[in-house]
């Protein structure tokens, strides 16, 4: 019965919900909908009277130009002083008042009025109303007025400057000056300025204030609420009128009655109340035969439901029904059944995931290369059997250890940074040597994550022992490095031509000439050639010479100044390209020796020279790193750039871009292996048509120098 009279409670709280959601419904959208139609009706009303006004000062302003050049009240007023009082000039104004539809003129002089002639229906200004105001403009021209505590469109002519005598025309802005003017029923419309304080709404007042202190031109209230009914309010500048106080802006305020808005409202709710609660009746008696219809079957799910959580798959509930509760109880019966093969699955599958994770096993521990996975806190979570042969290690040693507590020379302050690094996501990978007495390792870091997601992320170091791959890189590079002897060699040849014709030039001039101190200077000038010639031999043998004592470190910047005086050699023939250098001074030394740096250098010189098709600039930078701990060597060129897909293979072996002849394939390869080999870091940029930027990082000595303390025991 408990679950009977919550079904009951549910369904009537369902319909109490629905009937009152459709109510607000409805009444929003109705009241969105009124409120987009009065919003509609309060700007074109707004745009309505605004264009009845903007009508009357386009209508003033042709009365006031057209005086102007009125012949007839030309001759009127040449006969002043004696114009005040003729026939003429009322007939006169009569007529402009007719055809304009204006109120009044007026005439004055100096300070007196002279002549007042106003329509039918209207009272004078006042003797003393316009006294004060004199034409301030030789042309026509139209202001608003306040006189009398009215406002007027004023428009005044000056006919005689030196006479004083002055033209007015004015038109009284009253309820007559919007009569041709539609509007609903019930509106209003009336003039204040930003200094009146007879409303009492402070919204009013408010919006009047910003609309004189920003400037702005219009403004709209909607439903404000107004001698207890509710309008919508349109506020526009019309623009700056004067009167005795000083000036100030003139505020048109058109109110429109939405009253008839919300009686609509009114009604539509109370029709949907009325149909609510009549269809709440009626669902209320439905839910009563609807659960129990619903409950019985859910009671006897229950009972079953409490067989199968004590183990008894095989429950079945009898039905003969078609309905949906019928395919309920059927989907229910299939279910158990399903179950119990699940469970016997289950079984099944267990002992195939115990048979893969020993397969697993088998596989990483038969691998020649050592595998070490380490969890997000550096603890060791898994090593196999070749990192444990080729430290001499045990398992239990390792696992559940941390990492920096086994003190193995290969891993290092900067491996360890690495793995912290990839842990925290902060790379997805880094590759590294280490050199052991004889043996050298090539240390690889990578993730180890779940699928789809960045979570729980650990850390995969593999270890492969390349002293081989190593050896035969250092036969490479020296091989390389005597080929690129072979390409300075022209420019070198070029070089040694040039004082060798010097020689022969001044010998024969020797023998020609009979004059000692001549002589002299022949001899002088040989002597000089000779030791230019010895100069570039010498620095041409120092270059190919292997190296032979240890790494003491090498000054970046001499380097690349040898190097780039070799190459000069042979650009100075040909004038098309142009190599540039930007030092910084007081650079460290680097972990590179000096000959492995001028590889280097002269490979990626050359690659940019042979990129540069016409003319161009090499322009070589060396920095410091700001962390102090590496040298940054950074080589641009002009060239001819090259496209993603060049890009990929840059560093392979024997690939080159070059025709056959011009290059090995070798020259990137070596460059990286050397980087690679000090832990340096090499970044190309480029992009076709519009060269190539190549960055060296390499580590200054003293890093170097404490890591080879430490794992050679000097």
């Amino acid at each position: 019965m408990k679950l009977f009279f919550r079904a009951l409670l549910f369904f009537i709280a369902v319909v109490i919900f629905q009937s009152t959601l459709t109510i607000f419904l409805v009444e929003g959208i109705v009241t969105r909908s009124n409120e987009a139609d009065a919003r509609l009706e309060l700007e074109n009303s707004s745009k309505a009277v605004y264009e009845s006004y903007t009508t009357w000062v386009r209508r003033l302003w042709k009365t006031v130009v057209k005086v102007n050049k009125d012949e007839e009240f030309k001759k009127i007023a040449a006969s002043f002083p004696d114009l005040y009082n003729t026939d003429d000039l009322r007939n006169w104004s009569e007529e402009i008042l007719l055809l304009s539809g204006m109120d009044f003129v007026v005439l004055k002089v100096h300070d007196r009025i002279v002549f007042e002639y106003f329509d039918i229906g209207n009272t004078t200004l006042g003797n003393g109303s316009l006294r004060e105001v004199n034409a301030e403009r030789e042309h026509p021209y139209i202001e608003l007025r306040k006189i009398n505590g009215g406002i007027y469109l004023t428009g005044i002519l000056e006919i005689d400057a030196s006479k004083g005598l002055e033209l007015f025309i004015l038109k009284k802005i009253d309820t007559d000056f919007y009569k041709q003017t539609s509007l609903p029923a019930k509106s209003k419309i009336f003039m204040v300025n930003s200094r009146d304080t007879s409303f009492g709404n402070d919204a009013y007042a408010e919006a009047i204030k910003t609309m004189t202190e920003y400037g702005i031109p219009f403004r709209t209230i909607y439903s404000s609420i107004q001698d207890g009914h509710s309008y919508n309010i349109a506020f526009r500048n019309l623009g700056r009128i004067k009167q005795d106080s000083g000036e100030d802006n003139l505020i048109q305020v058109l109110l429109i009655s939405n009253d008839p808005y919300q009686r609509i409202v009114t009604r539509i709710n109370k029709t949907l109340l009325t149909v609510s609660m009549i269809v709440s009746l009626f669902a209320i008696l439905l839910s009563f035969f609807l659960s129990d219809r619903i409950t019985r079957p859910i009671s006897l799910l229950i009972r079953a439901m409490e067989d199968i959580s004590k183990g008894n798959y095989r429950i079945k509930i009898a039905h003969g029904s078609r309905s949906e509760v019928g395919k309920l109880f059927q989907g229910f019966n299939e279910m158990a059944n399903q179950l119990d093969q699940n469970k016997k699955d289950m079984e099944s599958y267990i002992q195939e995931i115990t048979f893969l994770k020993d397969y697993n096993e088998k596989i990483i521990h038969s691998l020649r290369a050592g595998i070490m996975v380490i969890g997000n806190e550096l603890g060791i979570e898994k090593v196999n059997g070749f990192f444990l042969e080729c430290f001499h290690l045990e398992e239990q040693e390792t696992l559940g250890k941390f990492i920096d507590d086994l003190h193995l020379d290969i891993i290092d302050q900067s491996v360890l940074g690495s793995i912290k690094e990839i842990i925290c996501g902060e790379i997805n990978s880094k590759s590294t040597t280490r050199r052991v007495g004889n043996l050298v390792f090539e240390i690889k870091l990578y993730p180890l994550r779940a699928v789809n997601s960045n979570k729980d992320r650990k850390c995969v170091l593999e270890i492969d022992d390349v002293s081989k791959k190593f050896e035969l890189e250092e036969k490479i590079f020296q091989a390389e490095k005597l080929s690129s002897l072979s390409i300075l060699s022209a420019g070198i040849s070029h070089e040694i031509n040039n004082p060798l014709s010097s020689i022969l030039t001044n010998v024969q001039n020797l023998l020609a000439e009979k004059n000692e101190e001549e002589t002299r200077t022949a001899l002088v000038w040989i002597e000089q050639e000779t030791k230019r010639i010895a100069k570039i031999v010498n620095e041409l043998l120092d270059f190919s010479a292997s190296e032979t004592k240890g790494n003491e470190g090498t000054d970046v910047n001499s380097s690349i100044r040898e190097v780039v005086r070799l190459i000069n050699y042979g650009l100075e023939k040909d004038k098309r390209i142009r190599i540039t250098t930007n030092f910084q001074d007081k650079l460290p030394l680097a972990v590179i020796s000096s000959s492995e740096l001028k590889q280097v250098i002269i490979n990626l010189i050359q690659n940019s020279i042979f990129a540069i098709e016409e003319r161009g600039q090499i322009s070589i930078t060396t920095s410091l790193k700001h962390n102090n701990q590496g040298i940054l060597i950074e080589i641009k060129d002009t060239g001819s750039g090259m496209d993603k897909e060049t890009m990929q293979y840059i560093f392979d072996p024997f690939f080159t871009t070059k025709p056959n002849g011009k290059g090995t394939g070798l020259g990137l390869s070596i460059v990286y292996g050397i980087i690679n080999k000090f832990s340096g870091e090499i970044d190309v940029q480029s992009a076709k048509g519009s060269g190539t930027t190549v960055i060296l990082t390499i580590p200054v000595l003293k890093v170097i120098t404490e890591y080879q303390i430490k794992i050679e025991g000097i």
